[in-house]
């Protein structure tokens, strides 16, 4: 939770956002996940390439590698 916590501080902010097709005039929603990453007007993001079953793992596995790469923390 500390790394969260300091990531809020900094304004950096970690969500996902689902696989969408346009069929016909309706949006239909897919089955992958990808994770975005913002901080201000600074926007990145993944593939979609996470399931349901582990985007929340790469979410809170996102905000602990922010952390320690801006800390000096990396251990790999």
């Amino acid at each position: 939770m500390k790394e969260m916590s300091w990531c809020f501080s900094k304004h950096i902010y970690v969500s996902c956002e689902i696989e969408g097709f346009k069929v016909g005039r309706y949006w239909e929603m897919g089955n992958k996940y990808k994770i975005t990453i913002k901080q201000g007007s600074k926007y990145s993001e993944t593939p979609y390439e996470y399931t349901k079953e582990n985007v929340m793992d790469a979410i809170y596995d996102t905000y602990i590698k922010l952390y320690q790469m801006n800390n000096g923390e990396n251990k790999n």
